[in-house]
């Protein structure tokens, strides 16, 4: 199961007023009594003073640096509501530069109120280290009651806490339910999150209706892994009934939001058409942004779709791509790409490039690779004859279990191609070679 792994801190997006809200009388104050009582040293002045400015109610106009500093000037005298306006302008950097390492102290004392917001921002800073140490059990407690009070961000971000094994193994049903109060709360980033702890193969009591439902919010609001679970679960008929344009549409959308999984899955659902007809130009253009990506499954069907196209251009690039594959310890495609270079018969540098991708694959057992091998070896295509090495790998062939590398081998011992003629174990070969599907091998064993 994936998941965005950053602890939200989106905070920011709560807005001064939301934060302020709480703390502020109904009737406006008299602005100049209120200067007064902050000039006193009166707590709730200087709070209700900040507040004026942020709001421009009685002052004419916003300021925001005088809001920031009554703000903070309120929370030294220990108004602990204006502690969390004041950190929460700091984070922002609203009235002042961005300070997060001087905003933490402040969100500390707004939570210790409590007061619901401050404890998510707290707890979002706390829970990354920002400005100051990572300190997780202070982000859990302050992200429990933000959650518990109704701020759904911090559902979200404590889900991830349980997620990311912040606090010990994880409780997955807790971070479902978590996850599952963010997103029907309205956080939406956290529908696809909670959609995929719903269908995770490794998690208890999975229920695809739900976590369909939830995907479907996911992938709305753009996420695009979730667009990609819920692409999955319409193809395949999860939670609900089956759906190829859908999830075409979804796979889609999580491409263009640059999954590229989802690449993958567009390239393949085009390739087979399982929407309707066959797009191999949308094929293509999706498995090339998933493999120049990195994600090296998308490579070899756009090796594939390349080597279709059959233009020397296009085919270079597929022998490429499968040698990038071969790389990665994918045995085949080393012998896929051997195969492009062979089939260029009359050139000798493509001949002697597929050599040592035969002999990558054969030692992998790779049968068919093994049998090509011994052709190479035996004719001297891409380097010198050398009959025992055409003996040896196919015989390497033979025991891998590829039938046409069993009936090479049993014709070197019949004729004596690298070695001594020995009919009986000739003989022998043949017979393997019938057992692996050679047919003219068949009749051999009645002959000797």
């Amino acid at each position: 199961m994936k998941a965005d792994r950053r602890i939200t801190l989106i905070f920011v997006s709560f807005g001064l007023a939301t934060l302020i809200a709480g703390g502020a009388h109904a009737q406006v104050p008299d602005y100049g009594a209120t200067v007064a009582g902050c000039d006193r040293d009166e707590a709730v002045d200087c709070y209700n003073l900040g507040v004026m400015y942020v709001t421009g109610q009685a002052v004419g106009s916003k300021n925001l640096p005088a809001a920031r500093e009554r703000f903070a000037k309120a929370c030294r005298l220990g108004y602990q509501q204006a502690c969390g306006a004041a950190g929460n302008m700091m984070v922002r950097g609203d009235g002042g530069p961005v300070d997060k390492a001087g905003a933490r102290p402040l969100l500390e004392k707004g939570c210790a109120a409590p007061e619901k917001l401050s404890c998510s921002v707290f707890g979002a800073l706390a829970a990354e280290g920002v400005g100051g140490p990572k300190d997780i059990p202070a982000a859990a407690r302050a992200m429990t009651y933000a959650c518990d009070q109704g701020v759904f961000v911090s559902c979200h971000d404590m889900g991830l806490l349980i997620i990311k094994k912040e606090l010990g193994e994880p409780d997955w049903i807790k971070a479902r339910g978590l996850m599952k109060k963010a997103c029907e709360g309205g956080y939406l980033q956290a529908c696809a999150t909670a959609g995929q702890l719903c269908v995770a193969s490794d998690i208890p009591d999975r229920d695809f209706a739900t976590g369909r439902a939830l995907l479907v919010k996911g992938c709305e609001f753009g996420d695009a892994v979730g667009c990609r679970f819920l692409g999955v679960m319409m193809r395949d008929a999860l939670g609900g009934a089956g759906d190829n344009p859908g999830a075409v549409a979804a796979f889609r959308k999580a491409c263009d939001g640059n999954d590229l999984d989802a690449c993958d899955h567009l390239g393949r659902a085009l390739d087979q058409g399982i929407a309707g007809e066959v797009d191999r130009p949308g094929a293509l253009k999706a498995f090339d942004k998933a493999c120049t990506g990195g994600f090296i499954e998308a490579c070899l069907p756009l090796a594939s779709l390349l080597a279709e196209n059959g233009d020397s251009k296009s085919v270079a690039r597929a022998v490429e791509l499968r040698e990038k594959v071969c790389d990665t310890g994918v045995f085949d495609a080393c012998y896929e790409a051997a195969l492009l270079l062979r089939e260029q018969k009359k050139d000798q540098k493509a001949q002697k490039r597929a050599r040592p991708l035969l002999q990558k694959a054969c030692e992998k057992a790779v049968g068919p690779a093994c049998f090509h091998l011994a052709v190479a070896f035996e004719n001297g295509e891409g380097g010198a004859k050398d009959p025992v090495a055409a003996r040896k790998f196919a015989t390497t062939g033979c025991k891998a279990g590829n039938g046409d590398s069993c009936y090479l081998v049993a014709g070197y011992w019949h004729q004596g191609v690298g070695g001594e003629v020995d009919e009986n174990i000739a003989v022998e070969f043949y017979d393997s070679a019938c057992m692996n599907g050679i047919d003219e091998a068949c009749p051999y064993d009645e002959y000797w």
